[in-house]
């Protein structure tokens, strides 16, 4: 059986040690329905390949694994939450999201070019990890092949 650490060993090059720990030990806590709590954000320049990241998440946990948020309506969903787009979300849905996560223990991950968005909206200050992405020369993108 496939672990996190080894799905998600070729992005260690673009996090720091301590982030891909925590990102790995937060899957595995997703994949076993455990509570996380947390919403992790992903943080970096377009050409990080954040999305893939998710989408290789996702995969990992599989098709109930996770929920994209749009489709999260009323009760808070026993798996991951996926946000695609923080900018977008309405203020009500940003209240949902904090209600999910804060009272439900909810996990839920999302991406951003531009943090200070996600960092002005108080209420989720406490219920977020961010880990940035970064690109060096070292990094082959871990999608080609």
């Amino acid at each position: 059986m496939t672990t996190a650490s080894q799905k998600l060993l070729h992005w260690k090059s673009y996090l720091s040690l301590e982030d891909y720990e925590y990102l790995v030990e937060y899957i595995e806590n997703s994949k076993n329905k455990k509570l996380n709590g947390k919403i992790i954000v992903l943080y970096g320049k377009d050409e990080i390949e954040k999305t893939i990241l998710i989408r290789e998440i996702c995969d990992y946990l599989g098709d109930s694994g996770y929920a994209y948020y749009r489709y999260v309506h009323g009760k808070p969903p026993e798996n991951m939450i996926v946000i695609s787009d923080f900018d977008l979300l309405s203020s009500n849905h940003k209240e949902h999201l904090l209600y999910c996560v804060k009272y439900y223990g909810n996990s839920a991950i999302m991406e951003t070019n531009q943090i200070e968005t996600i960092m002005a909206y108080e209420p989720l200050k406490s219920l977020y990890r961010i880990i940035e992405m970064k690109y060096t020369p070292l990094n082959n993108y871990p999608h080609s092949g």
